[in-house]
């Protein structure tokens, strides 16, 4: 992620710890320390813009948020008590006025989706923008466990590649979803109101036996009813991406030998406008001022480089 003064944020899961980089002088350091006080973290896993050059980072061990000032210095912590008992996990943005988007049960429950909520931490007002749709799975018989605790074990779920609805929250409060079937994506507008994008035609990725080798290869052996005929248009796990400006970056599913990227761009409307090609082993991570940044595994050496493009 960019800071406001030029460097970059980021996030090394392997080694949990907050990296930021100087590229111009081709350095690197070590921010804060592995801890529980106000400026440290145990397990930092995902980050958001802060709206003022700066960031937040979800601590997934202590459950709360990093800040991380626009020059690279740190800010405190968030606790979950502070974010009115909002899991920092779950939060997928910041709003300008500094209110957090996130999705969770209603208090009710009972529900086959979850709700997409915009929390003003200052005033509690927690309003409900849309829903998000879960995957639906059966429970299989309740186990009895030694230390006396019940477990459900899931007998059934929806396959390898499931039909996934995901979102994204913008910056002015909207969210878009972006739905598999059909392919679109719908805009929510601060007040609730729905746009819905123009549905994209795809012809599917079919799951042939050239797929089968290429999966069993990585993963190991499987059998054929494990794999679905064909792919849904998008993973919808970290292949959605969303920009400031409110754009959409959705990653197609690809087929065996087919190693070019490719993402199709939606507009603030939720409609498509173009479709990106990236070279090989890439993947988009994030944006700047008419920017997109990648990340390009070199195949010869094993790195990872960040590299930037403008944006039309």
């Amino acid at each position: 992620m960019e800071l406001g003064d030029g460097r970059f944020l980021f996030i090394d899961r392997s080694e949990k710890a907050l990296r930021l980089a100087d590229l111009d002088a081709d350095r690197a350091i070590t921010l804060g320390a592995h801890g529980a006080g106000p400026d440290e973290y145990r397990s930092p896993y995902t980050q958001l813009v802060d709206r003022k050059g700066g960031a937040v980072v979800a601590d997934l061990a202590l459950g709360r948020l990093l800040r991380v000032r626009a020059d690279g210095s740190l800010a405190g912590t968030l606790t979950r008590e502070a974010l009115g008992g909002i899991s920092a996990s779950s939060i997928r943005g910041i709003t300008r006025s500094g209110q957090l988007l996130y999705a969770g049960r209603t208090p009710e429950g009972g529900r086959d989706s979850l709700a997409i909520f915009r929390r003003d931490t200052a005033t509690g007002a927690n309003p409900i923008l849309g829903w998000w749709p879960m995957i639906r799975v059966s429970l299989g018989k309740p186990v009895k466990r030694s230390d006396g605790t019940t477990l459900q074990p899931i007998s059934a779920a929806a396959g390898m590649w499931p039909p996934r609805t995901a979102w994204v929250a913008f910056p002015d409060g909207s969210v878009a979803l972006i739905r598999p079937e059909p392919y679109r994506v719908d805009v929510v507008d601060p007040s609730g109101k729905v746009r819905h994008g123009a549905v994209v035609k795809y012809e599917p990725v079919r799951v042939d036996a050239a797929f089968k080798e290429m999966l069993r290869a990585e993963r190991g052996p499987m059998p054929d009813n494990v794999f679905p005929e064909v792919l849904p248009p998008f993973e919808g796990l970290d292949d959605v991406i969303g920009s400031p400006d409110g754009q959409v970056w959705v990653e197609r599913m690809r087929g065996a030998g087919d190693d070019v990227p490719r993402l199709d761009v939606f507009d603030a409307s939720g409609n498509r406008v173009a479709v990106a090609t990236l070279r090989p082993h890439s993947k988009v991570v994030g944006f700047g001022d008419g920017t997109v940044y990648v990340a390009r595994e070199d195949p010869d050496d094993g790195f990872w480089y960040l590299e930037r493009y403008r944006r039309r």
